[in-house]
């Protein structure tokens, strides 16, 4: 499968027009990072395809950073023609309760306040604005399904990315979050959902040649988590990790290292090893060392062994690195998300 890179042409805009932008978001920013508990927002499939496509539009006037592809959207090259207006509204989801591991605190969130904090911690905020809207949609999601199946017993989600989402806190004097909160006010109310409900919105760092279905790594299938192609290349996300001979030996149970024999396919990828008369594959190798992914090369040194890994994460669903790729050749969030969710559709938090 091959992706076509599409070149998008952004013209400059005055000055004064970011100023005034800015400003927006400036407001924007402190009316989100409040709740307010006394006012009850209810939107409509349209008002809020409306919206984006307004915001898209006031978002066009910014010039800063080389912000290139980031305004580039579906819905500027014809209103609503990505946006599904006939779907599942959502009432249950407006607040989340959130579990805060390291105090043992249970909060009740907006969603969207909740959103911005998930993804200030699950993206860098330098990705294109494209990537950021898509893993909003992504957060908000994760959210909302564990709002209809909670994973504690008091809270909906917790803020320890091993079990939920990572969480970030902001402080309003030293964060700037602008990006971030355009990317949750741009996508406001949206989430992904399949068959009637929010679908399982996992993502993960990269991938290398193709994306994991929840079958291969978590068994069960679903339809929408299926293995895609993973537009990085090798150079996108590698990196390497040193073992030195003692760390094998202590993790072979300090067996002769030439009795360990890794096996490699044409192209150099590790398959698994072999050691006396047990066999271990990548993803047991993963875990005995730490590595970030179980697609790698293994490479004998003085010393001892360098792992050089592709991927990072459980490799199920959106590819957080291929999704900025995809913003880059000139990919909408919601071509993003439907290339990485198969079949899925886009519902609102009403």
């Amino acid at each position: 499968m091959q992706i076509k890179f599409r070149k998008i042409i952004f013209n400059r805009i005055s000055a004064l027009l970011s100023s005034v932008f800015a400003l927006i978001l400036m407001i924007n920013a402190a009316n989100l990072l409040t709740v307010h508990k006394d006012t009850e927002t209810s939107y409509s499939p349209d008002s809020a395809a409306n919206s984006i496509y307004l915001s898209l539009d006031g978002y066009a006037a910014q010039k800063n950073n080389n912000y290139e592809n980031d305004v580039k959207m579906n819905n500027q090259k014809e209103k609503y023609s990505n946006i599904d207006t006939t779907g599942t509204s959502f009432h249950n989801c407006k607040t989340v309760r959130v579990l805060d591991t390291q105090s043992g605190e249970v909060r009740s969130e907006d969603i969207e306040e909740y959103t911005l904090h998930a993804l200030l911690a699950e993206m860098p905020q330098s990705y294109e604005m494209q990537a950021l809207m898509a893993q909003a949609v992504a957060c908000r999601t994760y959210a909302c399904r564990n709002i209809f199946y909670p994973k504690h017993e008091n809270a909906d989600v917790c803020t320890d990315y091993r079990c939920c989402q990572s969480y970030s806190q902001i402080d309003d004097d030293k964060t700037d979050v602008s990006r971030a909160l355009f990317a949750v006010e741009a996508t406001k109310g949206i989430i992904a959902s399949y068959d009637g409900e929010p679908i399982l919105a996992a993502y993960h760092a990269s991938s290398y040649k193709k994306t994991k279905s929840c079958e291969e790594v978590w068994g069960g299938k679903k339809e929408y988590l299926v293995s895609v192609y993973a537009p990085e290349s090798k150079s996108d996300c590698s990196y390497t990790v040193n073992v030195s001979d003692e760390k094998m030996g202590e993790v072979f149970e300090k067996i002769n290292k030439s009795d360990v024999i890794f096996m490699s396919g044409s192209d150099g990828i590790c398959e698994g090893a072999v050691y006396g008369d047990a066999f271990y594959d990548c993803r047991k190798i993963k875990n005995l060392f730490s590595l970030r992914s179980d697609t790698f090369e293994v490479e004998k040194k003085d010393g001892g062994y360098a792992f050089t890994c592709y991927g990072y994460g459980h490799g199920v669903g959106m590819s957080q690195k291929g999704a900025n790729l995809l913003a880059i050749s000139g990919y909408d969030f919601c071509e993003i998300l439907k290339y990485y969710y198969k079949n899925i559709k886009f519902d609102f938090i009403m």
